[in-house]
């Protein structure tokens, strides 16, 4: 029995034989199958990736573009057809790219932010059609109310004349942002007695302290720095100039002085480290007034120029009052009151004692005079948005008012004299952002005032007029901000610059300096 088993045996050798080479031989097709598609599939990877930042090349480089203001769109920040032609398709250097910039259009009309800037739709794709992005961009602008006062030639304020800070939106704040500034080469700054400012300040000029005049936080001059009376500067002080201390000047920071650093009384001190290029020198031993370390000799740490000069009109005026221009020949004067409105003549003149309305609550309004005035003890209520703009003066005489309804707001552009007489209010104890006051109004000189804040006078507002001297008399009570060529604050004046407005920014005819990402998706 055994041997028969045996016997059956001899024949299976050959069958499990075939039986592994054909295992192995599946295995083996199993193997290339595999490592083919996984080459294929790295393969289509690697060219998905590649098509990938090829298309996102392009997004970049559009908002490159906008940044640069190589793409823009000024004047047409509300045109829904804009650089939608076949000549605005564009592609980036060495990538096969294709993309377009256009604005983003919801509804029918362009979509904006909350400052009124256009957002941007850039949609970029491989020349072969493999992949396409889309990113929906907004741009950012300086705000060019960054200071409470701002003197494109110059700041002087006179005795008792002061900033200080607040927040409109009542964001808690020390107070201590109320700063002055210049930015035209050479520009100085003149602080009389008993000034106080309640920030920094930075002249791109020299700084001149008389009397008592005081900075509470740090000072920041090209030219020099003077201390000619019981001065005190509250933080640091820095200059490319000379630093001079007389009387009981103090200077409660650090000095920095790429010149000479001269301590003239024997009261004057530094309570911090002192720096200079040149020499420094003291009325006794300066370690009797310098509490820190004593560099002489030494080129201090500070930025050169430690002010840098930059564009007194960031906006643009032109660009503004072009579009502006536009009201002349289409606007809403005819729902004026004709008491008060000249058609013939488009001169706006209210009477003492009379009071009157201008817009439509929730609408917008643009009215256009020649002229605008108001009389003594006369009220003017602004309802919803409205923009007046005036080919001539703008006049508030003494006591008259402009009141603002719930929600409204104003903005007004000017070629002639803006002048608010002896008690004078507009927009009183309201939202500074919701007055804009635009003045192209070009002074001969310093000394050649065309906008006129008189005694008493006051509003809650911002005021952007780089070419026009700028005067401040004395007991005017003024919140929100003013860039002006040249400004003159005389005594017991005041300003309360708004914190918020360093967040207040405009695209009209400025350059944008960074943008932020609405949305991304990659489209296929």
């Amino acid at each position: 029995m055994s041997s028969l088993i045996h016997k059956n045996e001899k024949g299976m050798v050959l069958p499990l034989g075939l039986m592994f080479l054909a295992i192995i031989a599946i295995l083996g097709t199993t193997a290339v199958i595999v490592t083919t598609t996984d080459l294929k599939i790295g393969s289509n990877y690697r060219a998905s990736v590649q098509d990938f930042y090829i298309a996102e090349a392009g997004i970049q480089d559009g908002i490159g573009r906008l940044v640069s203001g190589t793409i823009s769109d000024s004047g047409s920040e509300t045109d829904v057809n804009w650089h939608t032609g076949i000549d605005d398709y564009c592609s980036s250097t060495n990538f096969d790219n294709s993309f377009t910039v256009t604005h983003y259009v919801s509804g029918g009309n362009v979509v904006t932010d909350s400052n009124g800037n256009p957002y941007y739709r850039i949609v970029s794709k491989t020349i072969s059609e493999t992949k396409e992005l889309e990113a929906i961009v907004g741009l950012t602008y300086p705000s060019p109310f960054e200071n409470a006062m701002h003197g494109c030639d110059g700041v002087a304020v006179a005795s008792n004349g002061g900033t200080s800070s607040y927040s409109s939106s009542g964001e808690p704040t020390t107070g201590d942002n109320g700063s002055i500034g210049t930015s035209n080469p050479n520009a100085n700054i003149t602080l009389e007695s008993n000034a106080d400012i309640q920030g920094n300040v930075s002249a791109t000029g020299s700084l001149t302290l008389d009397g008592n005049a005081d900075i509470l936080k740090n000072a920041l001059a090209n030219n020099g720095i003077a201390m000619n009376g019981n001065n005190s500067i509250g933080g640091d002080a820095n200059s490319n100039g000379n630093i001079k201390l007389d009387h009981n000047s103090e200077i409660l920071g650090d000095a920095n002085s790429n010149g000479n650093l001269e301590l003239n009384s024997i009261m004057s001190e530094i309570l911090g480290d002192a720096t200079a290029s040149g020499t420094i020198t003291c009325k006794w031993d300066c370690s009797k007034h310098i509490t820190g370390s004593i560099n002489s000799g030494t080129p201090p740490s500070i930025d050169n120029p430690v002010v840098p000069t930059s564009n007194c009109d960031p906006l643009d005026l032109t660009s503004l009052f072009d579009d502006a221009d536009e009201t002349a020949m289409d606007n809403d004067n005819g729902e004026l009151n004709e008491d008060f409105y000249d058609s013939g003549s488009d001169t706006y003149s209210l009477g003492g004692n009379n009071d009157d309305e201008i817009g439509v609550s929730g609408a917008q309004k643009e009215y256009y005079f020649t002229d605008f005035s108001m009389n003594s003890n006369s009220d003017l209520t602004i309802n919803g948005d409205v923009t007046l703009y005036i080919d001539g003066d703008f006049s508030l005489n003494s006591n008259t008012k402009i009141e603002f309804d719930l929600g409204a707001t104003l903005t007004i552009y000017v070629t002639g004299d803006f002048t608010l007489d002896s008690n004078t209010k507009i927009n009183r104890y309201g939202n500074p952002q919701n007055l804009k006051i635009y003045s192209n109004a070009e002074s001969s000189s310093n000394s050649d005032y065309k906008f006129h804040l008189k005694s008493n006078s006051g509003f809650y507002g911002v005021v952007y007029a780089p070419d026009s001297a700028v005067e401040i008399k004395s007991n005017s009570d003024l919140y929100g901000a003013v860039r002006g060529k040249y400004i003159d604050m005389a005594s017991n004046a005041e300003f309360h610059y708004d914190e918020d407005l360093k967040n207040l920014s405009s695209s009209a005819g400025g350059t944008p300096d960074d943008y932020v990402m609405v949305s991304w998706r990659e489209v296929f």
